[in-house]
Parts: structure tokens; sequence; C-alpha cells
């Protein structure tokens, strides 16, 4: 799969220097389409570093993987921790997000790290950002500003932080901590920034077209692709590596009741 194009074939991660490059859409991988789709610096800094220590050996970008998804379940376990105080129902979603089946492509498929490199920063800034709430600290906010911008760094799903942040603000507050919303504002600009700097380095801001016709088919698709993947995360059976999710065109039962799961 992208393994070829991101890691074997492309030329930007056989050296450092200079450390600019890294913030090139030509560097990220050596497909041209995928170069015009995809901005994501610090895992494509993280094959380089791969690469000047072990070169193309595959089981080091495997090793690569698995170390960051174990380092993004300790913390998860962190936050859950910080949230309910508990160290049980901590070590419970610790262990799910460890162990699930449907986390087994970040950990296997090596063009894939993105996914727990962008899951430890993204779960950090979230544990920085509730320490913080509890006891507001200069450095604390600083530690949840850099790993939100590393996540965002290594993939584009961390723009979610925002959201998500709130969630977390809100599930402290239930325990009695103050709800500092003006946080998010600044994540919320943090969010804005990166993507600039994406859309300059992409000349694009949309990651693909309408692959499915149009934007309510596009819509309705990815409301039934959600209740797949939700399934999915419940009851982890016919596992694949690529599920194909038939286009869906109209607003029929089905999809609305897709559409009633978000």
């Amino acid at each position: 799969y992208d393994d070829q194009a991101l890691i074997v074939s492309n030329p930007g991660i056989r050296s450092l220097t200079p450390a600019a490059k890294f913030l090139k859409a030509s560097t990220q991988s050596s497909d041209l389409k995928m170069n015009r789709s995809s901005w994501r610096p610090l895992t494509t800094l993280s094959y380089a570093l791969v690469y000047r220590l072990n070169g193309l050996d595959p089981r080091a970008y495997h090793a690569l993987s698995v170390v960051l998804h174990i380092a993004a379940a300790l913390a998860a376990y962190a936050l859950v921790l910080l949230l309910f105080g508990s160290a049980w129902p901590a070590f419970i979603a610790a262990a799910v997000f460890l162990l699930h089946p449907v986390q087994a492509e970040s950990v296997a498929w090596a063009g894939a790290s993105a996914n727990p490199l962008c899951a430890l920063f993204y779960l950090l800034s979230l544990c920085c950002l509730v320490s913080w709430n509890r006891r507001p600290r200069a450095p604390v906010l600083l530690g949840a500003f850099v790993c939100a911008g590393l996540a965002l760094l290594s993939k584009e799903m961390a723009a979610s932080l925002p959201l998500t942040a709130g969630l977390c603000l809100w599930l402290d507050r239930r325990r009695g901590g103050p709800f500092r919303w003006r946080v998010l504002l600044g994540l919320a600009v943090l969010v804005g920034l990166f993507a600039a700097a994406r859309s300059a380095a992409l000349g694009q801001t949309a990651q693909t077209g309408y692959w499915a016709g149009s934007f309510a088919a596009q819509m309705f698709t990815m409301a039934h692709a959600f209740a797949r993947y939700l399934r999915l995360t419940l009851v982890p059976a016919g596992l694949s590596v690529d599920h194909l999710i038939p286009v869906a065109r109209s607003l029929d039962a089905g999809t609305l009741a897709c559409f009633a799961l978000l």
C-alpha cells in the first residue's frame, strides 16, 4: 500500500537536512498525487529518523509503530485517570485502546504510524489541558499547545482537538473543576493556522474531491461509514484491510438511521 511511496521510494527521508524540506509537500512521499492531498511533516520526519538509524529495515518501522502505540495507550490511561480519578476505569480504557482489533492497522502497517503518533500527542495535549484547568500554570498550558501542534503536524484528524478538549473540560467540571472555555478558542486558532499552513503547502484545502459524485452523496455515504466503524468498534467481526462502503445517493431510512447515530 502506501509504504512504498511514503518510505521505500521516498527520497525525502534519505537525509535529515535541510530541516525545512519536511514542511514541503514534495517531501511527503514519492507519489505526486499523494503529495497534493497529504501534509504530515512530523510523520515524514519520523520516517527520516528511522531511516538514519536503520535504513529500510522493516523491523525498525514496525518497532516505531509499536512503541508509539504503547505510549499512546499510557497517555490514554493518564487522561482517564485525571478525568475520573480511579485506576480501574483508566486501566480498562487503556487496555481497550491498546488491544482492540481495530487498532491492528496502526501497528501492522508501517505507513499508518501517523495514527499512533498523532494519538500520542493528541492525548498528551488533553492531559496537559485538564491539569492546567485544575491548576493554571504557564508551562503546562504551553505543553498542551505544543502537543496539539505536534498532533496536527502528525495527522490532520487532530483538528478535532477543540471539540474533544471541550468535552474533557466539561467532564472535569462535573468533578468540581472550573470550565476555562477561552483555551478552546486558542486551540481553534491553532487549528486555523494549521489549516492555512497546510493549504499553502498543498496548494489546496480539500484532501480529495467528491468521490461519491456530489456533496450530498458524500455526506450520506460518510454517515454509513461512521455506522460501519461504530459497529466494528463494538463488535470487531469481519475486519478487512479495506472496507468498501457503497455510495448512498438518497436520504432513505437506512441513511437517516446512520445520521441518528451521530
